[in-house]
């Protein structure tokens, strides 16, 4: 194979494009017209310069397949004197050395076979046919070639491509190799033209889309479909929307899709529904990039949902997240070890109350907070000893040494409960009374009931207690409990009282 052959079988071998959607649809019964510029690139055995190359071409399409060309071109070059040269009989004339202009005119008549309909605007074809090439000398040596060299009869085979502008206007590439019959050489000319399309009819195209009814084997595919060769649609993603109307044509294999080709959500939180390992997640709800809901606190609330993000762990949260605190002592449930601390009681870290007086009161409902242990107190956590004013008490237990005024001691936790009622009572006042039995004489027992309404009351203001709120008074044996005919008669008369003034 020659070089020049070579180099045709490669450029046509270039032309099987791609078949696919095409506006290069030859019609039936079209006229062309060409222009071509190129090169002439002549056998060595003519030992002719290659030269540029102007021609114009004619051609009838019978169908969308074939068609005939005619055509006409010429070049022109230069020829040295040489005895192997083809027209060496002509130039016998020149001086050894010398050369003259050629032209080379050639006429050519071909069949044309066009390809399949290329990516939408190219389209491929192949010529053959046969023509005839003249030489022509110049007249600056005024030299006439040899009778029978100056023509000869060329076989013509070659191919092209041609790119779409309009239906009616498109650019063509040409690469041709000439074989003359009877002579020994062989021309290859690569040229390049516009070419101007007229008259006939398109190939009928019901659904249109690109490729005729003719070889159509899917008649009825959707407009903007992209088809192959035979007008079939594809699906590349294969999710059964049809390429050219798929909105989202690279969806994962196997991945659930719209009418329009995307991928669905249909639990919407952003995570398609063929890469949604959590695809029923409520409304809202933070996911993760597999579509499976967050929940950073653990609280069973997802994220995105949950009010309260952060809730301790082991707190019991309610529906929007939030922790509960059933008591309301500010110690959530789950981590409340006292989970039903009555309302207002000051709690400690684990939600258990607190009773700093240890009175059985707890804090922040102990209204009488500090009460010294032992205290009898109420329900207030308060002594139980509050008079009201005008009323009058009896200090059980208060003792004193016999027939004097000095106190027991075993008066004092009686007295100790007292003085705390002062102490919360600061702006009441009180009289102390002292009696005794009817042991002795009056005066006397007069005398002792005094001196001992006065220890009491010197107690309390040792104590800390004003001595504007206190007055002493004695009454000796003039006011009893009781008769003093028996000891118990006796033991009740002998006492201290305690009477609010204010």
């Amino acid at each position: 194979m020659t070089r020049k052959s070579a180099v045709l079988v490669g450029f046509l071998a270039a032309l099987g494009l791609y078949p696919g959607e095409s506006l290069a649809q030859l019609r039936k019964h079209t006229w062309e017209g060409n222009l071509f510029w190129g090169q002439a690139a002549y056998g060595s055995e003519l030992e002719l310069d290659n030269g540029g190359d102007l021609g114009l071409r004619a051609g009838f399409n019978f169908n969308e397949w074939l068609g005939v060309e005619l055509s006409y071109d010429q070049s022109s070059s230069a020829v040295e004197r040489s005895g192997s040269t083809l027209f060496a009989p002509g130039l016998d004339a020149l001086p050894p050395g010398e050369t003259f202009d050629m032209d080379v005119t050639t006429y050519k008549a071909d069949l044309v076979f066009n390809g399949a309909s290329g990516l939408r605007r190219w389209r491929g074809y192949g010529v053959v046919g046969l023509g005839k090439i003249d030489f022509e000398n110049g007249e600056d040596f005024g030299i006439t070639l040899a009778p029978g060299n100056t023509q000869s009869t060329i076989f013509d085979v070659g191919g092209g491509v041609r790119y779409y502008v309009t239906d009616l206007l498109s650019l063509r590439g040409d690469l041709r190799v000439e074989y003359a019959l009877g002579d020994s050489f062989t021309n290859l000319k690569p040229t390049a033209g516009v070419s101007v399309h007229f008259g006939g009819q398109p190939p009928r195209d019901i659904d249109e889309d690109g490729v005729s009814d003719v070889k159509d084997r899917c008649a009825d595919t959707p407009y903007g479909a992209i088809v192959d060769l035979y007008g079939c649609p594809g699906d590349s993603d294969g999710d059964k929307a049809l390429d050219g109307l798929d909105k989202c044509p690279e969806t994962p294999a196997g991945w659930p899709t719209d009418e329009s080709g995307c991928p669905t959500d249909g639990d919407g939180d952003g995570v398609p529904d063929g890469g949604d390992g959590c695809a029923q997640t409520p409304a809202g709800a933070v996911v993760d990039p597999g579509g499976c809901p967050v929940d950073s606190d653990a609280d069973g609330i997802f994220d995105g949902l949950d009010r309260c993000e952060g809730t301790p762990a082991g707190a019991v949260v309610d529906e929007t997240g939030c922790p509960v605190d059933s008591d309301r002592d500010a110690v959530f449930d789950g981590l409340d070890r006292c989970p039903d601390t009555p309302r207002g009681v000051v709690v400690d870290g684990g939600g258990c109350p607190v009773d700093s007086d240890a009175d059985g009161i707890f804090d922040g409902l102990d209204q009488c907070p500090g009460s010294a242990p032992g205290t009898n107190v109420d329900e207030t956590g308060c002594p139980r000893i509050r008079p009201a004013v005008g009323e009058k008490l009896i200090l059980e237990g208060v003792q004193f040494d016999r027939a004097s005024a000095n106190l027991a001691e075993e008066s004092y936790p009686i007295l100790e409960a007292v003085l705390l009622t002062m102490q919360y009572y600061p702006e009441w006042t009180f009289e102390i009374q002292g009696h005794t039995d009817s042991d002795g004489t009056v005066e006397g027992n007069q005398i002792l009931s005094e001196g001992r309404a006065r220890s009491v009351r010197a107690w309390f203001i040792e104590r800390g207690v004003a001595p504007a709120r206190l007055t002493a008074k004695g009454f000796g044996e003039a006011t009893p409990l009781t008769d003093n005919l028996t000891d118990i008669g006796k033991s009740r008369n002998r006492r201290v009282e305690l009477l609010r003034t204010e």
